[in-house]
């Protein structure tokens, strides 16, 4: 347990707090870090970012440090959360965010809202977006909270927050900023969006299609009680489990994910086809594969893996967990697939 003492934190209600006494769970040290990039990779359902694109951001989080991860119950009641994300308007060909789209959504976040964010949450799951919060924790002094958004209701990440408020606060309004790249003037794409979930929603039908551009996204109020508890720790759990098992190969990997998962079905397949639908938010892919007994595989890839098929029977469906690991156990997005590649593929029923 580390216990500290800020005044990086923002004030409360409008007052300012000084200074506030918190109990602090974790640290991000290089190992945690590592770890968090690792599982959320894994749990990502091919999502969320990729690899390399995570260690980055981890590592700039590890060297400012300061980065630490807090119960929700250890924040005063009514505190407003930030939830944070990255959103691609093309189902496939995204980019990396750079941290400056992150820092700047938050800040304008803080500008709309009635009360200061005292917590950070990662509204989404992959390699990148299992760390975002952790590095804005580091960067803003705001600790990142051990919870998580229910990945119930869309694969997109953005989508699936604003419809899991609609569901759970329908009449309730929420203020959402999308940072986008800087354009050819070195100015940088904003959106910032007020109202019900159902106006949000159309907010975000409406945004133009441009299948290049990759924004960082910060939400709220988030309430520190709504969504899962203890998100991050399983997260870290499997992450370290996984840093092990890579010493060891695919097989290894594969082992250890079976023994700490319901899984249901497991192969080892090479992709032997891959095609591209549509454009925008919900374009998507269809990647053929072959295992070794001549089955067909078929796997549909928008953002997330949406479902499987085996020889034209549907074997999972979003939001069921599917896993996609290269020959040497590293967990790759849809995007990072590529034909003639041999792949470890697993699905693990949603609970």
């Amino acid at each position: 347990m580390l216990t500290i003492w800020t005044n990086r934190l923002f004030s409360l209600k409008g007052k300012k707090s000084g200074m506030l006494e918190m109990t602090l769970k974790t640290s991000l040290d290089t190992l945690t870090m590592e770890a968090a990039v690792l599982g959320g990779a894994i749990l990502g359902n091919g999502g969320g970012g990729k690899l390399e694109d995570g260690l980055y951001l981890g590592e700039l989080a590890t060297a400012q440090g300061g980065a630490a991860l807090l119960d929700p119950g250890g924040l005063p009641a009514q505190t407003a959360a930030a939830a944070v994300l990255s959103f691609y308007s093309s189902g496939y060909d995204t980019h990396q965010i750079h941290p400056r789209q992150v820092h700047r959504a938050v800040t304008m976040l803080q500008e709309n809202l009635d009360s200061k964010v005292l917590g950070l949450a990662n509204a989404g799951m992959g390699a990148v977006d299992s760390i975002i919060g952790w590095e804005l924790s580091a960067f803003m002094g705001i600790p990142l909270l051990n919870m998580g958004i229910p990945p119930l209701y869309h694969p997109a990440t953005l989508r699936n927050l604003l419809l899991f408020w609609q569901e759970t606060a329908a009449q309730m309004h929420f203020s959402v900023i999308l940072v986008g790249p800087a354009n050819s003037s070195h100015e940088p794409s904003e959106h910032l969006w007020h109202g019900r979930p159902s106006d949000l929603l159309d907010k975000l039908d409406a945004l133009p299609a441009v299948g290049e551009d990759s924004y960082a996204v910060a939400a709220g109020p988030l309430q520190p009680g709504e969504g899962i508890p203890s998100q991050v720790n399983k997260l870290l759990r499997m992450g370290h489990a996984m840093l092990t098992a890579n010493e060891n190969g695919g097989e290894a990997t594969v082992t250890t994910l079976q023994k700490m998962l319901p899984y249901r079905f497991s192969v080892l397949a090479t992709v032997t086809d891959i095609n591209w639908h549509g454009q925008g938010q919900e374009s998507y892919g269809i990647i053929e594969l072959r295992d070794i007994n001549n089955r067909r595989l078929q796997l549909t890839y928008g953002q997330r893996y949406r479902e499987l098929s085996v020889d034209g029977r549907l074997t999972a469906l979003f939001p069921d967990l599917i896993i996609t690991l290269g020959i040497l156990g590293t967990p790759l997005t849809g995007e990072e697939v590529f034909i003639g590649q041999d792949l470890y593929l697993m699905t693990v029923p949603h609970q």
